[in-house]
């Protein structure tokens, strides 16, 4: 009987010890597992299995998960899409004090005529111009506005503009005004003040109407002669201009345009007595400074310039983004300088 059970308990220990040598003979393999779930069989062999630190996983940003495939993903370059131009977004930025750089226009008629006259642009081709200036990215600013950045420094946009019109015509405020209304620009207006509600002029009315829109109304002299000529003349058609006109429509009166873009030292030196901020002439600079306020250049624009003609005039062109900020104020009158002692200080012409 002990016989039997020695050989039994041999039996059973030699199985144990046969399927222990076997075991060790092939170690198991270990697998990982990657991100997405696939398994990564191991390449090492061990034999004791320590604790495993525990899987950080990885979270792909606004990635879909890929598909179970062992096989790495492509990058996905998306396919360049073709959109519309926006409309101008102007972003405004601060202009230091001393100088401004911005195109100021200058119309005469806004009308058709035949024949053909470089001081008449036709309504349509006014309106290709305006729509033009809006695709490029342009915001209009008044002579009041870009005189007060250029003294105090302020916030303009990328690519500002000054649009003016000489004499008071009629057809400036039945064409001009309302094509320039539809694009959200605003303009100045200089007005001769013997023809002020003359027949072919605008009247009081009308020239408070483009005020209320936002425009700027300065004045074209008295009697539109050249002051050049004879300065004896020079106070009743400047001074007397801007009284009549800040007395007609209630507002204050802050830019002349010299008749014919003449002016002499003398001229300018009375523009600033007589309560003038701004002087406007003729000539083809862009860049204003505090030595130009009382020549500021303004560009003409004529009658048979086409598009490309058009855009020679501009130091910009081509659209871009560029928004008027709702507290942007277009009305503003220019006030004093407290920047440099170089700044003319206006008076008001009177004793």
């Amino acid at each position: 009987m002990k016989n039997k059970n020695f050989r039994l308990n041999s039996s059973v220990l030699l199985l144990v010890i046969s399927f222990v040598i076997s075991s060790c003979s092939a170690p198991a393999q270990l697998v990982s597992i990657t991100p997405f779930g696939e398994p990564v069989p191991l390449t090492e062999t061990v034999g004791i299995i320590a604790s495993p630190t525990p899987f950080q996983p990885i979270h792909p940003t606004n990635t879909l998960p890929p598909p179970p495939s062992a096989i790495p993903l492509p990058t996905w370059t998306p396919s360049p899409t073709v959109t519309p131009s926006p409309s101008p977004t102007p972003t405004w930025t601060f202009n230091e004090a001393g100088k401004v750089v911005a195109p100021i226009l200058l119309y005469h008629h806004i009308t058709d005529i035949t024949p053909a006259n470089r001081y008449y642009v036709s309504p349509a081709n006014f309106k290709v111009q305006m729509q033009a200036l809006k695709d490029w990215g342009f915001t209009t600013i008044t002579p009041a506005y870009l005189r007060q950045v250029l003294v105090n420094g302020g916030d303009l946009p990328s690519r500002p503009v000054v649009i003016t019109f000489d004499d008071g015509d009629l057809d400036v405020y039945q064409n001009a005004f309302p094509i320039m209304q539809e694009d959200g620009f605003i303009g100045a207006f200089y007005i001769v003040s013997t023809r002020l509600g003359a027949s072919g002029y605008v009247g009081v009315e009308q020239l408070k109407e483009m005020v209320v829109g936002g425009w700027e109304i300065g004045s074209h002299t008295k009697n539109h002669y050249d002051l050049t000529v004879n300065h004896n003349i020079v106070r009743d058609e400047m001074l007397q201009s801007r009284l009549d006109i800040e007395d007609a429509l209630s507002v204050t009166v802050t830019s002349i345009a010299y008749p014919y873009g003449l002016v002499d030292v003398y001229i300018a030196t009375k523009a600033q007595e007589y309560g003038y901020f701004t002087g406007m002439g003729l000539g083809i600079l862009t860049e204003h400074t505090w030595g130009t306020m009382y020549y500021l250049n303004r560009r003409e624009v004529h009658g048979d310039m086409d598009l490309t003609a058009f855009a020679r005039l501009l130091p910009w062109s081509g659209p871009i983004l560029t928004p008027t900020p709702s507290s942007y104020d277009i009305t503003a009158t220019p006030g004093g300088s407290s920047v440099s002692d170089k700044i003319p200080t206006p008076g008001n012409g009177l004793p």
